[in-house]
């Protein structure tokens, strides 16, 4: 296969990362980060120097949609921590209450 088209096929599956990040589909996610892991392997390092103008230009959109990615997973991570610290003291309160 072509290395441009595996690119793109990179790019593709960035975006449906992305779009997993956004509707908070965990599971597709990591099925998608998996198979974005594999076709990087396959991939890299880029041999075709005629394809590389077009190649950087897919890459660079790649590496935005990644950074994007990688904040949306840490705010959300944090959301959550925040959520179960939230819980873990109500069930510290709720045990103190039902012992006394």
């Amino acid at each position: 296969m072509a290395e441009i088209t595996q690119v793109k096929q990179l790019l593709t599956l960035t975006e449906a990362m992305s779009s997993a990040v956004e509707a908070e589909k965990w599971s597709e996610l990591s099925t998608l980060t998996q198979q974005r892991a594999e076709l990087l392997e396959q991939i890299f390092p880029f041999d075709n120097s005629d394809e590389q103008p077009e190649a950087e230009a897919l890459i660079e959109k790649i590496i935005l949609l990644n950074q994007n990615i990688e904040k949306r997973c840490r705010d959300a991570r944090q959301s959550i921590q925040a959520e179960l610290g939230q819980f873990n003291k109500n069930k510290k309160v709720a045990a103190a209450y039902q012992s006394s």
